[in-house]
């Protein structure tokens, strides 16, 4: 994973790490929990809606670099 975001299981607390660019594709992580076997993907009815808003975060992310650099 190059960038990788966790967040808590909602099964036993211990942390899942995902990267997200793979998440909005529907790829799944599981729980870092050996014994938990707990694992999260976003439904396939909302992949669209998800990509739609990564990809909106990425952009605004990147003109905000560029506006912060150019400064």
């Amino acid at each position: 994973m190059t960038k990788s975001q966790q967040l808590p299981c909602p099964n036993c607390g211990s942390m899942i790490l995902f990267d997200a660019k793979l998440f909005v594709t529907g790829m799944s992580f599981s729980c870092s929990n050996p014994t938990c076997h707990t694992s999260v993907s976003i439904s396939p009815t909302s992949l669209n809606q998800a990509k739609d808003v990564f990809e909106s975060y990425e952009s605004q992310k990147q003109t905000i670099l560029q506006k912060s650099h150019s400064n």
